[in-house]
């Protein structure tokens, strides 16, 4: 009786022990949640950050846009001991990234995919050396209204999820090795917005016009 009841406590133990529970999934933020901090009714200077947020200095800045800047630091050598509020050129407001300019940073390497979850940028620039394709995820940052990637070495088709992008006015792929046809729903999305500037010259497109910059009244022919 007494190894009976004994194999059943290491069962019981084992079973408690391999059972899985669910992995908490990640909520990217929408774009509208900002850093609600706490400031002084005496002087106005900053008493507290908001839950999602971390203060440096003066200011609160979103733990999710932190998180992203801190992925690209781990992914490229040449930023490994650079603060993260020093990585490229930054505008913050209310504590959400809204620009990010990595135009002169030496950064040889793929684009994180977690580009995707700074859902507050209106203006990106990613002109370096970057490589590997253009990650579908930057279809998640609906408020762009500027993406520059320019001059890299990037390869592959035109993500489709770009043309979620419906309020971008500005997208300049030139100088790239990218190939096959632009997506039918960014020729969609140009022809929208004729007043539009995208560049798409320097790559290896099968249904571009054969224009330096586009500004004819259709991007695709």
């Amino acid at each position: 009786m007494k190894n009976l009841l004994t194999l059943i406590s290491i069962i019981f133990f084992f079973s408690c022990n391999n059972s899985t529970e669910p992995e908490e999934q990640y909520i990217i933020p929408n774009s509208s949640e900002v850093c609600e901090n706490e400031y002084s009714n005496i002087d106005g200077l900053l008493v507290s950050c908001d839950i999602d947020c971390s203060q440096s200095g003066e200011d609160c800045y979103h733990q999710n846009d932190l998180n992203v800047l801190d992925v690209f630091r781990q992914s490229f050598d040449s930023l490994s001991n650079t603060n993260l509020l020093g990585i490229g050129s930054q505008n913050w407001i209310q504590g959400r990234l809204r620009s990010l300019n990595l135009y002169s940073d030496q950064l040889i390497g793929e684009i994180p995919p977690e580009i995707g979850n700074l859902t507050s940028l209106t203006h990106l620039y990613l002109n370096s050396d970057f490589t590997g394709e253009i990650p579908s995820e930057i279809g998640n940052l609906t408020n762009l209204e500027l993406l520059s990637l320019q001059h890299n070495q990037l390869i592959g088709e035109i993500p489709p999820e770009i043309g979620n992008l419906t309020n971008l006015w500005y997208f300049n792929v030139s100088g790239n090795e990218l190939i096959g046809k632009i997506p039918e729903i960014i020729c969609n999305v140009y022809d929208s917005y004729p007043l539009s500037t995208f560049n798409l010259s320097q790559n290896h497109l099968l249904n571009i016009r054969e224009l330096t910059t586009i500004d004819s009244d259709k991007l695709c022919s």
